[in-house]
Formats: structure tokens, sequence, C-alpha cells
């Protein structure tokens, strides 16, 4: 009974030695402690890229009437949060938590967020949305958002052994995109003939993630550039695509009279659609995807003068899928 006891203990010693040394999100939590978790798996790759990408996180904390109790942030100064990364609930208002709401991602130089007062702040007071620019218009880099929630009915325990460990899963709420001309001859083609734009109403959200104004947000290249082989390239970044919104791409030759292209991606997306994603709902896929490819062909709308007309679009390809142009709004 003696050497049982022995060994038990240096068992027991050697896991807490381990504990110290190493990451601790396989270690046993502390049974009177609370803590929640953060995952980003809802993206196409169905992974959980939280640790992967996410570097600093807010946590705003509320009581069941939805008055502000508390916000709890973290920030990792270099890289990103370890796998399987844990924030703890104070042990002194842990009993009062009943709605979580968490953003990550937030940047001073990109978004602002309303700083709410504990005890008088309603959670519906609660918004994030981008910094004020000149004519609602972002030509830069937007850092990566996110956002999750946990509200009474969505609380549930992950297992046995952590069961006071409770999980947010997360969306991220900004995109990229890569937008390339080709001529459909492969002749160069010069970018800065062009000017790009996308234009939404999503430049504002509230507790739960819906748009909270009605402001459009207009979203032009932060970088252009003429790449021999793949040809005319823009990159810009947006916030959220929303399914009840018209997302309005607009490509206009300056030369020109009319939009090279004028549409909705919307109808494009919900057209351009692979057997692989035709389970997800148009918002679900938007919601999922971050990163979108646009290749445009084009052609001269005049070749007996190629160097003096207007080019005209021929097909778009979205992430792979491509289409005819069949109409430009205007």
């Amino acid at each position: 009974m003696v050497k049982y006891i022995q060994y038990s203990s240096l068992g027991i010693l050697f896991l807490l030695v381990s504990c110290l040394k190493d990451d601790l999100s396989d270690c046993p939590v502390p049974g009177n402690s609370s803590y929640i978790r953060f995952v980003y798996d809802y993206n196409l790759a169905y992974e959980d890229l939280f640790h992967k990408q996410v570097s600093n996180v807010e946590l705003y904390l509320y009581d069941r009437d939805g008055i502000f109790i508390r916000k709890l942030t973290d920030e990792v100064a270099n890289g990103t949060f370890p796998k399987d990364y844990k924030i703890e609930i104070p042990e002194d208002i842990r009993q009062d938590v009943y709605y979580y709401i968490a953003w990550a991602g937030l940047h001073n130089d990109h978004h602002q967020a309303t700083t709410p007062i504990p005890g008088t702040s309603h959670m519906k007071e609660l918004t994030v949305k981008l910094k004020p620019r000149d004519n609602s218009t972002v030509n830069t880099i937007i850092n990566p958002l996110w956002y999750g929630t946990l509200l009474p009915n969505q609380i549930k325990e992950e297992n046995a052994s952590q069961d006071n460990v409770r999980t947010i899963s997360m969306i991220k709420n900004t995109n990229a995109f890569r937008i390339i001309l080709q001529t459909l001859n492969k002749e160069p083609i010069d970018v800065n003939q062009f000017d790009f734009r996308l234009e939404s109403v999503n430049g504002s959200y509230t507790y739960q993630n819906d748009v909270a104004s009605t402001e459009t947000w207009t979203y032009e290249p932060f970088s252009k550039k003429n790449d021999p082989a793949a040809g005319a390239v823009a990159e810009l970044h947006t916030m959220r695509l929303l399914d009840d919104r018209v997302n309005r791409l607009v490509i206009q030759q300056k030369s020109a009279n009319a939009p090279l292209i004028n549409i909705n991606l919307n109808d494009y997306l919900k057209e351009l659609n692979l057997e692989l994603y035709s389970h997800l709902s148009l918002q679900e896929y938007m919601d999922r995807e971050d990163s979108f490819k646009i290749l445009i062909f084009i052609g001269n709308n005049n070749p007996t003068n190629p160097g003096e007309d207007e080019y005209v679009a021929a097909s778009i390809d979205i992430n792979g899928w491509e289409t005819r142009i069949q109409q430009v709004e205007y």
C-alpha cells in the first residue's frame, strides 16, 4: 500500500511539472474555475484556425438583464494565440455572467467599438464599425475581424473532464478580393487604365452581428500592379458580405463612358455554385469563404482600332467558377 501511494504521488507530480513546462491546453482545469474557449472553424476547410490567425480578443460580459458587467481582453505581442486557447472568467463575477459577446482582431487603425459602462450599458448598445473615412471610402488593408457570441441557449459543457470550459465559435467579418483583368488575345493591359470599387452597406455591426446602419461604404484597391503573367491585378479588402444587401462590383475604364463591369456579386455567387458547396446557403458560403479571386476576360470593342476603343467584358471567373457576362447593369 505504501509503495502504491508513492508511485501515485510521483505520477501526479510528473503531471503537474509537465503542465508548468508545456502548453497548458491539455492539463486539468481547476474545478472551481470557469473558462471560455475560442474556435474559428466556420470556414470552408472546416478546421479550427483560431490559433493560426488570431492575436487579440475582447470578451464583453453581460448579466441576465443584458447589462454590461466587464470586458476581458488578451493579446499576443508576436504571433497568434496557442492552440485550444482559453480565457478565465474572474471568480467575483462568474455567477453573474449570462451573455458573452466576443470580437477578435479589433485594431484601432481600422475599427471602432463602443465603450460600455459597467452597471449601465445594455448589450443592444454595443456596436463595432469601421473608423470614419473620407466619403466612407476604404482604400487600405483592413485588419481581419472575427465575431462570436455565447447565449444561454447555446451553452453546453465540453466534456466530463472539462465541464467548466465553454466554447465560443467565431465567424470572420472581413474579406480579401484579388481582381485580375486579362485580354482575350493575351495582349498586355495597364491596370492604371481602370478604376475598381466594391460598394456595400456593411460598415457597422450590432451585438448580434447585424448591420447597424444604412450607410454605403466604398472599398477601393490598396494595391494595383501589372503582372506580365496574370494581367492587370487589383487587391482590396471589405467587411462582411450579406445576402440581403447588394454587394456591387464596379470596374470602370477611365477613358470609357460606361462601366466595364457593374454587377451585384450576390447574383453571380448564386449562379456559380460548385456541387461541393451546393448544400450551403448563399450566406453561409459567403461567411465561410473569406478570400475571392475574380478573373475577368475582356476584349476590345473594335478590333480594327485596338489602341483607341473601349474594352468590353466577356466572362467572369470567381474562385474557379466561370460564366459569360450576359448583361452589364448601369
